[in-house]
């Protein structure tokens, strides 16, 4: 009776102790990625207002993160991305290449729209005050007049004709679905 007392103490003792063991380990990593994000935020403000300015986006920079830096040996050059948050409108990706006249933008809008293929974006936006681009249209629809709350939104490509993205853009839209009884 002894021993099967003794291995049952040893189990619970096991079970016990495994959970505080994941927990504290799971505790550590986000102190880690807290503090990876921490750093590349600090990266961002102060690297990112800088290239705005130079893509011509006239707002003030209330939150970045430096996303990261790619190098093309090839192509002698390198590219780095950041994500910014400005005080009104939308969020951007920015995208400076090194050896090119101009830094590219992209709005959140366009980089949160899914892959054609339905993938998610590889490049989305991230930042608290981007999580919700829709909203940050609703200013600019009601400058132009349209007064509504967007229930969905997509970026429209502006790809090149060449690779049939024209095509499939000019496409008319499927009729919609409709519920209708028969009488």
């Amino acid at each position: 009776m002894r021993p099967i007392a003794i291995w049952l103490a040893a189990i619970l003792l096991i079970g016990a102790a495994a959970p505080a063991t994941v927990i504290a380990q799971s505790k550590a990593a986000d102190k880690k990625v807290a503090a990876e994000l921490a750093k590349t935020r600090a990266q961002g403000m102060a690297e990112a207002p800088a290239v705005a300015k130079a893509v011509g986006i006239s707002c003030t920079v209330t939150d970045a993160r430096f996303i990261g830096k790619t190098e093309d040996k090839k192509a002698k050059n390198s590219t780095t991305y950041y994500e910014i948050d400005c005080d009104q409108g939308v969020g951007f990706i920015l995208q400076n290449v090194s050896n090119a006249p101009k830094p590219n933008a992209f709005t959140c809008v366009e980089a949160n729209t899914p892959q054609p293929d339905g993938k998610p974006s590889s490049l989305p936006c991230k930042l608290p005050g981007n999580a919700n681009p829709g909203a940050d249209l609703v200013p600019l629809l009601a400058k132009a007049g349209v007064v509504c709350q967007p229930e969905s939104h997509r970026g429209v490509t502006t790809s090149s004709p060449a690779r049939g993205s024209a095509a499939r853009a000019h496409r008319r839209p499927a009729a919609p679905e409709t519920n209708q009884t028969k009488r």
